[in-house]
């Protein structure tokens, strides 16, 4: 059996997949331990692994900067700098302290955050350890003639026009991403480590395996992937699978469809997704259930009045709503995607940060659901989104076979076995 060390910031949307693939590796015999910080310190230990937290990294100065570029208001030159901090200039402290972790703990693998540099960037090189990245996002996000621009989400359907948008979009990704690179590469030679003559993200893919907790279905069936990239399907993880769900989940009226509307965990400061929706199903023949985000308190939240089929309500484990639903409106975060593809259910999504609009492209490009554009969406818009799918077979259809894909993936249990077998490859 091996000694897996899981290295990941601690936020809900990245820790819950690395969770799922732990209960995984532990229930297979293999020893597990964390390498985090903040949430994910009593998270872990109330799971009964063992935590290596951070020593040298400074959390607080580092989520202080993920709620800078959360907020969004911020000129370019700003947010170049701001991702060179969270994505660089914490390498070395996270250098610093996974050397004494191993030193405490020795691992036989390092299971990596795509946004923890530190494994990917040195130790793979300098320690001569086997590390995999385990992706957060349910689309690989390496970049190939099919592959996305960093930060611009473009539809996969293009023309002559668009073609054009795109070469200058991925020029003006790459002006942002060249000073990540030049201080990736000074942190290298720090090191001893040759410099990089492509991005750090792209070098990622030329690791032994590379893990995607999607489906090629739902990735536009990339062509222009390394073959270190493997799709698993969801590895999602919401609570204890014995817990039961909310006492109020009793009080929705079985009579008529249920619409749940999710903020996930990774959410902006205004209310958008929900008020939106409010607005928008207010009075229609549904049931209309708003999850505030994980952390909000659902009464410091200005909605206005709502309409009797609308109630707002703390945020709970989704497995244990998505059975009473007949679709979600979601903001594009992977985990409530994912959670209601794996049931089957189709999605509106209205994204607002980082990935959330390349996710709600590929929900409306597989024909699973409907995209609506941040900058257009009104409330009459949203109404007619959902009608349409509710009212229209093609989408659960889509869903279902959407549902189907994920399956044949694998889960946790196929991205454990596919750890397993990189270390038994190793001479």
């Amino acid at each position: 059996m091996a000694r897996l060390l899981f290295t990941v910031w601690p936020y809900p949307t990245h820790l819950h997949p690395f969770l799922a693939l732990a209960l995984e590796a532990r229930a297979r015999g293999h020893e597990v331990a964390f390498y985090t910080g903040g949430e994910g310190l009593s998270l872990m230990a109330g799971e009964g692994f063992r935590c290596l937290p951070f020593q040298d990294v400074d959390w607080d100065t580092v989520a202080r900067t993920i709620d800078h570029l959360i907020a969004r208001r911020r000129r370019l030159f700003r947010i170049r700098r701001l991702w060179a901090s969270f994505l660089v200039e914490t390498v070395p402290a996270q250098v610093r302290d996974l050397e004494a972790a191993l030193a405490e703990w020795p691992a036989d693998a390092l299971i990596c955050d795509i946004v923890m540099w530190a494994p990917m960037l040195v130790l793979h090189e300098r320690r001569g350890i086997p590390v995999v990245p385990f992706s957060h996002v349910a689309s690989c996000i390496l970049p190939g003639s099919a592959g996305p621009i960093p930060g611009i989400a473009l539809p996969r359907a293009r023309h002559a026009l668009r073609d054009l948008a795109a070469a200058i979009a991925a020029r003006a990704a790459a002006l942002v991403t060249a000073r990540s690179l030049r201080k990736a590469n000074a942190l290298r030679r720090r090191f001893g480590l040759p410099a990089l003559n492509v991005s750090v993200t792209a070098f990622t893919g030329t690791l032994p395996l590379y893990l995607v907790p999607g489906a090629p279905e739902l990735d536009h069936g990339r062509p222009d992937l390394p073959p270190s990239v493997r799709y698993v399907g969801p590895c999602l993880w919401d609570g204890p699978p014995d817990q039961p769900p909310p006492a109020w989940v009793g009080e929705i009226p079985a009579g008529r469809p249920c619409v749940l509307v999710d903020e996930g965990a990774l959410y902006t400061r205004e209310p958008r997704l929900l008020r939106m929706a409010a607005r928008a199903l207010a009075d229609l023949p549904l049931s209309v259930v708003l999850l505030a985000g994980r952390g909000r308190d659902p009464s410091a939240l200005d909605l206005g009045p709502l309409a009797s089929n609308v109630t707002l309500r703390p945020h709970a484990p989704l497995s244990g709503l998505l059975p009473r639903a007949q679709a979600l409106i979601a903001n594009g975060n992977t985990e409530p995607v994912l959670a209601a593809l794996q049931a089957g259910l189709p999605l509106v999504v209205l994204p607002s940060i980082w990935d959330q609009a390349e996710l709600a492209w590929r929900v409306q490009e597989s024909g699973v659901g409907l995209r609506l554009a941040s900058w257009t969406c009104t409330p009459p818009r949203m109404r007619q989104a959902v009608q349409r799918v509710l009212e229209e077979p093609a989408f659960r259809e889509r869903a279902a076979a959407m549902r189907a894909a994920l399956a044949r993936q694998g889960g946790p249990a196929r991205a454990v076995r596919l750890i397993e077998d990189l270390l038994r490859a190793r001479p």
